[in-house]
């Protein structure tokens, strides 16, 4: 039996781990915990609300480029390494941080998200508006169709993900968790029914 390796939990607020990862000058291995609006279709939708919530646990990579990763990909396949990423629709750099990024509305307000190569997707669960866990068969109707990137010109493509901080339950690295206080209700919740340590 392999022994599961000890991590130990920190309780970090929001800001702390905006400040923490703002200050990472180099590619992060991290396992997120993440809790995102699965973006349901409305129609016949009967859940609470006509929400339905996504809870996930993906490792991947912080601090890496996009562009990067894709021209490494093309590499790999033996491809043509000439990738030029467009200018993001929405989203910023944080003063050159390699993982923070902003994005300010039209009404001045802002959202900060961390920028994220996912490599594997270790769980997924879904819950309604009122922490009800649903299975896939009950929400696959009602989730929206993912539209691969038409630009990369791979043969596997390259994923990447903003995820907004409020969605951020946790983050593994470095042999611990780091566990976010003004999630901790949600996070709570979603362990019970994994019914495994974090």
């Amino acid at each position: 039996m392999t022994k599961r390796k000890f991590q130990q939990v920190v309780r970090t607020g929001q800001n702390e781990l905006v400040g923490e990862m703002y200050k990472l000058d180099r590619s992060k291995i991290v396992t997120l915990h993440t809790y995102t609006d699965a973006r349901a279709k409305k129609t016949n939708n009967p859940f609470p609300n006509k929400k339905i919530w996504k809870y996930s646990i993906v490792n991947g990579l912080f601090g890496v480029n996009y562009e990067n990763c894709v021209n490494n990909q093309l590499a790999r396949e033996g491809k043509e390494a000439d990738f030029d990423a467009a200018a993001p629709v929405w989203g910023e750099k944080v003063n050159e941080s390699r993982v923070l990024e902003d994005h300010v509305k039209t009404d001045g307000s802002f959202n900060l998200y961390f920028a994220f190569n996912p490599r594997n997707h270790l769980s997924t669960k879904y819950f309604d508006d009122d922490g009800n866990e649903l299975t896939k068969e009950e929400v696959e109707p009602f989730l929206p169709a993912r539209k691969p990137s038409s630009r990369q010109g791979t043969d596997k493509e390259v994923i990447w993900r903003k995820y907004k901080v409020q969605s951020i339950l946790a983050v593994v690295t470095d042999g611990k968790i780091l566990e976010v206080v003004e999630n901790s209700h949600k996070f709570s919740k979603v362990k019970e029914v994994e019914k495994v340590e974090a």
